[in-house]
This record gives structure tokens, sequence and C-alpha cells, in this order.
């Protein structure tokens, strides 16, 4: 790393002097902000090329785009990651499998509007790995290299069952979320009025997810959360040692045992937003034994609830309202006739720049800005 020497000195017990290693990294530095690379957009449609560089303690990465007329490769984005201690110690195969994950997570917006392409050292090495017979025919190509996903058009019969626990200084909550093969929700938010630790939490939410399911008499469900503990606890990957997760732990297994096919899976807790709310709000919320908590219904609103309350009433001498020959020249209607050219310049003037920034048009509605910034229908 560059800037390792320099890194040194900030330490709080190593000795601060300034040494070659130093003035040398410090030169290195300059050289490089002196030449800044220039980021450039992404040309949509065009390959994105991913390069990492690994090494002991640091790995970077440069995403870049091929020029589609010179062919010469332009630069998008780049970033480094220090690696954490223990991440130090992995393989060399590790590190480049951590490095492509956390590029991939950090440039996601970039990958997902764009193809992906592959190129150079990754070929090579991964036909030196798997290498082929001497009689095999090899094809040079990829079949299907814009196909980014496959979709079976067999209609799935399975659940999927999300799980979460809550645990913080407002008390202890669990939620799960059962998704029928219809696409059918079914939350479940319980407050815990007992102490627990996060992963009693964590099991209390799998056993009430299962319990459900059971009683909805489901056959075949996937499970997935983001406790790597009961995940790798229930696939047998892991023991279970600890004395209050044991009875858990036997109890979840009895009821694994009830269904037909199941799969547990972790995921992180990004991805496990759902059950983690659901749970939040059941831990976080005073729920009292005579208190009656109907279901929660969360809908779609795509636009302010004050936007078709309010109408403007101002009128012009002539009894129309005051945007009538606004309307009537965004509607393509023209000018109007007794209008002189001074005051058709103002009109245009107005509809093309104030206009942009006021009034909205949404079908045969419009729309504009008070001085609040509140939209009112016209």
């Amino acid at each position: 790393m560059t800037c390792q020497p320099i890194f040194k000195l900030l330490k709080k017990n190593s000795p601060k002097k300034w040494n070659g290693e130093c003035q040398e990294a410090f030169e290195k530095v300059k050289q490089c902000l002196s030449l800044p690379p220039v980021l450039l957009p992404v040309i949509p449609g065009q390959p994105l090329l991913l390069y990492l560089s690994i090494i002991d303690t640091t790995t970077g990465f440069m995403l870049a785009q091929q020029d589609a007329g010179s062919k010469k490769e332009r630069l998008i984005y780049y970033i480094s990651k220090k690696m954490l201690e223990y991440e130090m110690k992995y393989t060399i195969l590790e590190k480049t499998c951590l490095a492509l994950v956390w590029a991939t997570q950090r440039l996601r917006h970039y990958l997902l509007s764009n193809k992906k392409s592959i190129k150079r050292r990754v070929i090579a090495e991964q036909l030196a790995d798997a290498p082929v017979e001497e009689n095999a025919f090899l094809k040079a190509e990829f079949p299907d290299e814009e196909i980014m996903e496959l979709e079976d058009e067999t209609p799935s019969t399975r659940w999927l069952m999300y799980f979460d626990g809550a645990v913080n200084n407002r008390g202890q909550g669990v939620g799960a979320v059962l998704v029928s093969p219809k696409k059918e929700y079914i939350l479940l938010s319980i407050k815990l009025q007992f102490e627990c630790t996060n992963n009693m939490a964590e099991y209390e939410a799998c056993i009430v997810g299962h319990e459900a399911a059971l009683a909805l008499r489901v056959q075949d469900i996937d499970v997935f959360g983001d406790s790597i503990l009961i995940i790798c606890q229930i696939n047998g990957r892991w023991r279970t040692r600890e004395t209050r997760l044991i009875s858990y732990n036997t109890y979840l297994e009895s009821l694994v045992k009830k269904f037909r096919s199941i799969t547990f899976t972790h995921l992180s807790m990004t991805r496990n937003h759902f059950a983690d709310a659901l749970a939040t709000l059941a831990s976080m919320l005073d729920i009292y034994a005579t208190m009656e908590v109907q279901p929660l219904a969360v809908r779609l609103q795509s636009a302010p609830t004050h936007v078709n309350a309010m109408e403007i009433s101002a009128r012009c001498p002539n009894g129309k309202p005051w945007y009538t020959d606004i309307r009537n020249l965004i509607s393509g209607k023209g000018y109007p006739s007794e209008s002189s050219s001074k005051e058709r310049k103002t009109l245009q003037r107005v509809t093309f720049f104030d206009l942009a920034m006021a009034v909205l048009s949404m079908g045969n509605r419009y729309y504009w800005k008070n001085l609040s910034k509140v939209l009112e229908r016209t």
C-alpha cells in the first residue's frame, strides 16, 4: 500500500520520525494527485470491464468501458479497500472472492444496468484450473452471453419464509414473513415479554414462522434468515454448545422433520429488511394484554394527499381562470387570437421557462407550485 509508511506514524506507540520511506510515499501521492484520472459516464449498452488487484493487505478495483469507435478503455470508477486483520489470513483464492463480492456490492448500480464482461487474466486462470481433455472440442464463444437470468415457467409450489429477531433497550420482538406460491404475504410480529439474548430472539422468530407454516399445512418451504448461527446449526455445520440454545435447537429440529422438503439459506441484513422491520416494530411497541391491535395494511401512494383536494379559484376579468392561455398553449391550441406579438413572446417565455419549474401536467390535469412549493390543482 502506497501510504503504509505514513499510516505507521499515526499509530499510538510508533516512533514519530519522518524517514526516506515516508518521503517516497509522499512523493508518490503528490504525483497521483497531480495527474488525476478523468472519470467518464457509462455508455448504455456497452459491456463493463472490472479489474481487480489483490495484494497481502489491500485490494483495488477499477471499472472501465471500451469506446465503441476507438476501442480505447475509458475509466468510469475506481476504489480500494484495506483488508481487516482476519481477512489478511485468507488464501489468495479467498481474497479474490472477497474482492469480487465487495466490488459487485459497491458497484451494484453500474452492473445491474449494463452487461457484464470477463477479460484477460480471468479467462486464462479459469482454463488453467479446469483443463479439458485433448480430444474434447473447445468452443471459442460464450453462448447466450447477453442472458443474465433464467426463469422457470413452471409455477412453483414452494413457500418462502423470512425471519428475524430484535433485542434493544425498549424490549424484545420477533418477526416472520410467509410468502405463498401466489405471492400472498402473511406477516407475523410478536413482542416477547421475557428477557432473552439476540440469538434466543432469532430462534423464537424461526420457530414462530415454522409453527405458522405447519398450521397452514405447508409441505415445501425455503427458509431465509440473517442469523448465520441458526442457519449453520440447523444445517448441521455447527454444533450447539450454549445451554440456553440447546432446547431451542432440539425443538426446531423436531419441527423441520414435519416438512416434506425444506431448505435454509443465509441472507444479509440488507436483504432481510421486511422481517427485521416487523421484529423492530414489536420490540419498540408497548402492548398490553387488553390491547387489541388490528392487522397492519401497507399501501402504495404515488402522489401527495393534498393534490386532489386543492382547487384554485382565481379568475381573470373575462371570467376564465388565469391559467387558460398557458394551458391552451401547452395542449397545442395555440396563442389567444387577440394577443399581440409582444404578448405571445411573453407567454412563450413564461410557458417554457418559468412554467417548467412551476406547472406540472398529469394527463388532462394541471398543477402548479405556490410560494410554499405545494402542488395545487388548477
